[in-house]
């Protein structure tokens, strides 16, 4: 019993997860699905993405002991691993020959971690784009002097030349034909030599080598022009090619060659024991999962949750490729329509608080999983190009002048023109996984299902019906995939991270005691990370203190004005710490810009609050902003269908304003928080990506009409019960 106890404490379990992050985390270049940092190959970027984002959305499977002893099984080979011989080719890359002469290397984000080298390479490369040249993102790196660049658009990008200096060992346990794939290159000089003789001789690309068993040291430089590249390391095996790679025939260095043979077989054994653990431990996690969620009854329903929206996704697709380029419209549709089933067989389910989120996951996480890791699977392992001039493309540039060029503090600029916490984001998501873009488009949508997953427990805190709440949240979602805020979606803008982080707070604040020292300084600190996200947004983070005021209904019942008086009055030592500390977060901001830039706030065009500010690009105009705002569009364009949702929610919450009796069943609170959402629109322009200024605002105004619904649902069957 004892033992037990133990075994499901909550510090037990949050030591596994430690453990699992640094079996992920690790680095063991020898295994196919546990890689580690950078985690470049597109096995591990998947698997340690969408797995521990699964584990954190259901922790309590970490309670089970076989995962608890599978955890440890990983996490030993992963640390006997370490001290086996470290698989990779050290490669790196110069401009010129002059630059390779004198060392001046080209750094990636692969560089944070070997600051000798430009990459260490543990794949194939196909193509020009699976070489390491993020740095053409419109890095400084690309400037050749003060006015010249070494290429100015993506055709030039396409014929720019770059010379490649690798050097690494290569074991073969038996003789073998061995073979250096280069296209693209215009000049070769390598070598090899076998370390028991050493005799050198030169190597030629795009040539077979017969090798006799035995280790060989090979090094020099291959130069690449024109489009297309390739850099592959192959063996003959059985009249077939294979990578070099995929059995561990290369290294870094091989410090022991006496006992080579014995190190590179137990290599290979236990890096193969390592992914069938890592296979095994992702299969009883499903299978706990889906026994959990299965067991309960209603199999037959709870499983079409399950098919039917991949089967109405497929029916669609085809259909409208035609004007969704995006691809996401269908996966909208499929969402809307499993809704609709659930509410046409609402009494085949049994929906209540505690299970809730098993139906939005099971409805919703498998086709977005599906559709976004198939839609940029393209980009894995690969650079992804960002178009010049656009928002992300600053934030990727500041990103790797962050990493790359260790500008920790200065982050790409003096004083801070774009926003802060973005580029910081972007910055770590490269550092655990390279420079490919990849991971930070599939980490995206698995924010924006995070958020709606939090504005579903939102909707259960305020006592709305289960399957409101549920239908609610797809609907939420559904709009985001459906409507024009897909297009933004992935893109790299800030307005999504801030969506989830801003729910997570709301949530918070509503079931945390805010009393609680502890409680509140993760709610501020959270607090404080959505203002470096987006620093307009501090006005709602702000007000969203009020939402604790639901606990309360005696609040419910009085006017507006009172209502939000009497709460403040009786917690105002909390909204005055929560608003200094919230003001002391955007004044660090303020101090590091006196500091880097010598200006004393933040330098932005459209909302000049700085000494020596920019001049506004735009003037400031009032109605356009809250045409924007309620319509999801630019005026003169027609209203969108999310205008309903917007401008309804906000109307409504302006008869609770007016305290309309009717309408009384909308918490003061609410009204806090959209007061929050529209205050930005009243001092600054709501400038491009026209759709993304809503998206905070969205999911509050569902929020008013899924409570007038709840409301009106209970007062009719009240009445009902009391005629019959």
């Amino acid at each position: 019993m004892k033992n037990k106890i133990f075994l499901n404490n909550k510090y037990f379990n949050i030591l596994f997860f430690l453990f699992l992050i640094f079996c992920f985390f690790l680095p063991t270049h020898s295994s196919l699905l546990l890689s580690g940092v950078p985690i470049t190959n597109k096995y591990s970027t998947i698997i340690s993405i969408i797995f521990i984002f699964f584990i954190c959305l259901n922790y309590y499977i970490l309670r089970n002991v076989v995962i608890k002893l599978l955890i440890t099984s990983l996490l030993l080979l992963k640390i006997f691993l370490i001290y086996l011989p470290v698989t990779g080719i050290e490669l790196n890359q110069y401009f010129s020959e002059d630059d390779l002469d004198k060392n001046n290397f080209i750094r990636t984000y692969d560089s944070f971690w070997n600051h000798k080298y430009s990459f260490i390479l543990n794949r194939n490369l196909e193509d020009k784009k699976n070489f390491p040249i993020d740095w053409t993102v419109h890095s400084n790196v690309n400037f050749k002097d003060e006015n010249t660049r070494y290429f100015k658009s993506y055709d030039e990008y396409l014929n720019l030349s770059l010379i490649y200096n690798i050097a690494f060992y290569l074991y073969l346990p038996k003789d073998t034909i061995f073979r250096i794939e280069a296209n693209g290159n215009d000049k070769t000089s390598l070598s090899y030599n076998s370390i028991t003789n050493f005799n050198t001789d030169n190597f030629e690309t795009n040539k077979d080598y017969e090798l006799k068993k035995g280790t060989y040291k090979f090094q020099g430089s291959i130069s690449y022009f024109n489009s297309k590249w390739s850099l592959k390391f192959l063996i003959k095996l059985n009249d077939k090619y294979i990578s070099a790679f995929n059995d561990n025939y290369i290294f870094q260095t091989m410090n022991d060659i006496n006992n080579i043979n014995f190190k590179y077989k137990l290599l290979n054994l236990l890096s193969k024991i390592l992914d069938l653990n890592c296979l095994l431990l992702i299969l009883v996690t499903l299978f706990i999962y889906f026994r959990n969620t299965f067991s309960n009854g209603n199999f037959f329903y709870k499983f079409s949750l399950f098919i039917i929206p991949f089967v109405i996704f497929f029916l669609l697709k085809d259909y409208t490729n035609k004007f969704d380029f995006y691809g996401s419209f269908p996966v909208s549709i499929a969402f809307i329509l499993s809704g609709a089933y659930i509410f046409y067989y609402k009494n085949k389910f049994i929906i209540n608080d505690s299970n809730i989120g098993k139906y939005f996951f099971i409805i919703v996480f498998p086709l977005l999983c599906i559709f976004f890791l198939l839609k940029f699977f393209p980009e894995v392992e690969q650079v992804s190009w960002w178009d010049y001039g656009d928002d992300w493309t600053a934030f990727q540039t500041f990103a790797r002048s962050i990493v790359v060029d260790e500008e920790w503090l200065n982050a790409g600029e003096g004083v801070i023109y774009f926003r802060p916490g973005i580029r910081y984001v972007f910055a770590i998501i490269h550092i655990i996984f390279g420079f490919s873009g990849f991971a930070q488009k599939i980490i995206e949508p698995l924010l924006i299902f995070s958020g709606c997953l939090f504005f579903l427990f939102i909707l259960n805190k305020f006592k709305i019906n289960s399957v409101l709440a549920l239908l609610s949240s797809i609907l939420l979602i559904s709009i985001f995939l459906g409507e024009n805020y897909r297009w933004n979606i992935s893109r790299g803008i800030t307005e999504y991270y801030s969506f989830f982080l801003i729910l997570l707070n709301c949530f918070l604040i509503i079931k945390l005691d805010i009393s609680k020292i502890s409680n509140f300084f993760i709610i501020a600190l959270i607090g404080i990370l959505n203002v470096w996200l987006r620093e307009d947004h501090i006005t709602l983070i702000f007000l969203a203190i009020y939402l604790s005021m639901h606990n309360n209904q005696i609040y419910n019942n009085e006017k507006f004005i009172n209502s939000i008086y009497n709460f403040t009055i009786r917690n105002f030592l909390i909204i005055f710490c929560y608003g200094l500390v919230l003001s002391f977060g955007l004044a660090l901001l303020w101090i590091r810009n006196l500091y880097v830039g010598g200006n004393f706030g933040l330098d932005h065009p459209y909302l000049s609050i700085t000494s020596g500010a920019h001049t506004r690009a735009y003037g400031l105009n009032i109605f356009s902003n809250l045409y924007m705002l309620l319509t999801a569009t630019i005026w003169p364009n027609l209203p969108r269908i999310t205008t309903f949702f917007l401008l309804g929610g906000t109307l409504l919450a302006f008869m609770r304003f007016l305290n309309i009796k009717k309408f009384m069943c909308i918490h003061p609170s609410i009204l806090m928080v959209i007061a929050g959402c529209i205050f930005p629109a009243f001092i600054a322009p709501l400038i491009g990506y026209y759709p993304r200024y809503t998206i905070k605002y969205l999911p509050f105004c569902i929020l008013i009409f899924s409570i007038i619904i709840n409301d009106n649902y209970i007062y009719l069957s009240k009445t009902k019960s009391k005629k019959s």
